[in-house]
């Protein structure tokens, strides 16, 4: 059995000790999240308690190279990184370095790979697990990359951006959002109108004939660790195929209009710092310009726009592949979204036609409640906030 982000079973044989903050009493809510009874209502439960993690041996880094920094698990980068003081470093790193303590083995409730998966050799990842396992710990395995790595162990809780629904044959996965600095210029005002209105600006189409010899070797690199067991598979068409379906399905549907803005590369291919300046600021434009914004996966199998969006106070028109997304135990994810499977793309325009009086309406779709929801879950405090009660039940 696999479970998802904050799931309130453990699997069979690794329940081992869960700590409570005593000041709060843990009580289910009726969707069975674990929550805490505050006046008349159940508010997600965050304890005070630090989750108390085991690293070991601690990597050697040097902390002023940004991509050192970046290499390790992010509940290890406060501990590692003497660059602040105390005072500095609670501002650069707030709940993670709050929400999380280093202690011996005997102390711990969990064990933690110090680096990022992709930046770990096999061998210490098997090695880190087996140590853990000897002593009844699970371990927390961070990835940032955007194809999600297959884990052997039962004993993996695997942390992704982009886990895929029943990837993972043995290991539990949760769900890490996309973390990006807030460029919202909030309050921000929605052009809401009878008329729906769908914001899009990124890759949505391929050039042909461009770099054929590069693809060829990303596919049958792919292709190599599918083989290998090594990631989940990506799908065989390509995320942009799926994207240029729904583009071009709104932008005929005489009842919708849309704000798209179609590239045919990755970020429109710039390479200056002044080309990624302007083409921010197109995107984040667009974000403004309408309602909802298309959100579908990319090559990994997560939509940086969905969280994008939910700043910005738009309602994501999520086209579903299967994801795992974060909080989902706790969240409907449905009533704050358009939300249609992949496999119901060809009516997607008629779907947004039919939900839309409804959302108009909706409080919790509002540009407010969106963005509040952006900030109090998804962003890194909100995120890392929440995260030690969601890997304890898990335990």
């Amino acid at each position: 059995m696999r479970l998802l982000v904050g799931s309130t079973l453990g699997r069979a044989g690794w329940g081992r000790r869960r700590s409570a903050d005593p000041t709060v009493a843990p009580r289910r809510t009726a969707t069975g999240a674990v929550g805490a009874r505050r006046g008349g209502w159940y508010a997600p439960w965050v304890s005070s308690e630090p989750l108390r993690i085991w690293a070991d041996p601690l990597p050697v880094v040097d902390v002023r190279s940004r991509s050192e920094r970046l290499s390790l698990s992010p509940v290890l980068r406060p501990v590692l990184d003497d660059r602040f003081d105390r005072a500095a470093a609670a501002d650069r790193y707030g709940s993670l370095l709050r929400r999380f303590l280093l202690t011996g083995p005997d102390e711990a409730e969990v064990a933690l790979l110090p680096r990022l998966y992709e930046a770990t050799d096999s061998r210490e990842v098997v090695d880190t697990v087996r140590r853990a396992e000897a002593r009844g710990l699970r371990t927390l395995v961070f990835s940032g990359h955007d194809l999600e790595p297959v884990m052997a162990s039962e004993s993996v809780i695997l942390l992704h951006p982009g886990p895929t629904r029943g990837g993972q044959p043995s290991a539990q996965v949760l769900a890490v959002p996309y973390i990006f600095a807030d460029r919202a210029r909030w309050p921000e005002a929605r052009p809401d109108g009878e008329r729906p209105t769908v914001a899009f600006c990124g890759q949505g189409t391929s050039r042909p004939g461009v770099a054929p010899a590069r693809a060829v070797r990303r596919w049958a690199g792919r292709f190599t660790d599918r083989a290998r067991s090594r990631v989940v598979s990506p799908p065989a068409g390509g995320h942009v195929r799926l994207r240029a379906e729904a583009l071009d399905l709104l932008t005929q549907h005489p009842g919708i209009t849309d704000r798209f803005v179609v590239r045919d590369q990755y970020r429109a291919g710039v390479s200056s710092d002044a080309d990624r300046v302007r083409t921010q600021a197109e995107f984040d434009d667009n974000l403004r310009s309408a309602t909802y914004a298309l959100c579908v996966r990319g090559t990994g199998n997560f939509s940086a726009r969905f969280y994008e969006s939910l700043s910005f106070g738009r309602v994501p028109l999520f086209v579903d592949t299967d994801c795992v997304l974060p909080f989902e135990d706790e969240i409907d994810w449905r009533s704050r979204t358009v939300w249609l499977d992949h496999t119901e793309v060809n009516s997607i325009g008629d779907r947004l036609m039919s939900a839309h009086p409804e959302v108009l309406i909706d409080p919790e779709r509002s540009p407010d409640s969106l963005r509040r929801l952006w900030e109090e879950r998804l962003t890194e405090q909100g995120f890392y906030d929440h995260l030690p009660a969601v890997v304890r039940r898990l335990l």
